[in-house]
C-alpha cells in the first residue's frame, strides 16, 4: 500500500467565508490530507491551536485569512509567532486583496507563504508540495 505524502498531517483552515473554507478543504482532500479542521475567525482558531498543542496533536499547517471578524489573521499570526510552542507552525496567509500593506505586514510577522483568492488548485498544490514538514 502506498503512503500518501500528507497522511497524518493536520491542517487548520481559518476563514470567515464558509464557501472559501469548503473549496480549500476539497482541494486539500484531493492532495491527500485527511485531518482538516476549520475555524471561522482568529479567536476560534487560536483556541483550536492551543488545544491541539496541549493534547500533543499539533497542526502542521494553517491557512489563515487576513481579514476576519473578532480576531484577524495578522493578529493571530503575531500571537502564534510570539508563542514558543507555535512559533514554527507553517502558516500560509490568504487574502482577496493582494495589497502591498497586507503582504508586508504578513512578512514582517513571519508568515511562511502567501496566496491570493480566488483559490487556484495548481497554486495550492505547488505551495503545499513545497513545504518541508517536520
Amino acid at each position: 500500500m502506498t503512503q500518501l505524502p500528507f497522511m497524518g498531517r493536520r491542517v487548520l483552515i481559518v476563514d470567515d467565508n464558509f464557501t472559501d473554507r469548503l473549496i480549500l478543504k476539497e482541494m486539500l482532500k484531493g492532495l491527500g490530507f485527511t485531518d482538516i479542521q476549520e475555524a471561522e475567525d482568529g479567536a476560534i482558531a487560536e483556541s483550536k491551536i492551543d488545544n491541539a498543542v496541549q493534547t500533543k496533536n499539533p497542526f502542521h499547517l494553517v491557512f489563515l485569512d487576513i481579514r476576519m471578524p473578532r480576531q484577524g489573521g495578522l493578529s493571530l499570526l503575531d500571537r502564534l509567532r510570539a508563542n514558543s510552542k507555535t512559533h514554527d507552525l507553517y502558516v500560509i496567509m490568504m487574502t482577496a486583496t493582494a495589497s502591498l500593506e497586507n503582504i508586508e505586514g504578513s512578512l514582517k510577522l513571519g508568515v511562511n507563504d502567501f496566496i491570493v483568492k480566488p483559490f487556484n488548485p495548481d497554486v495550492i498544490a505547488s505551495k503545499v508540495k513545497a513545504i518541508q514538514f517536520k
